[in-house]
């Protein structure tokens, strides 16, 4: 829909005004970009959202 396409901007609600500031999901995808991420989301109207996270694998190094 419309707002799909805005919904990771920052500031962008579709809340009444004063009820958020609307910057969570801006401030999710910025973190999952920064790790070389996705952040993936579907939604149909009377159904549901769902978001998905994909995050790469990587092994754990020790340091000593």
């Amino acid at each position: 829909t419309e707002n799909l396409s805005k919904i990771f901007q920052p500031f962008y609600t579709t809340r009444s005004p004063g009820s958020g500031t609307g910057f969570g999901l801006a401030g999710c995808q910025s973190v999952v970009n920064r790790h070389s991420g996705k952040l993936k989301v579907e939604s149909t109207v009377g159904v549901g959202t769902t978001f998905r996270m994909e995050l790469s694998q990587v092994e754990k190094t020790r340091s000593g």
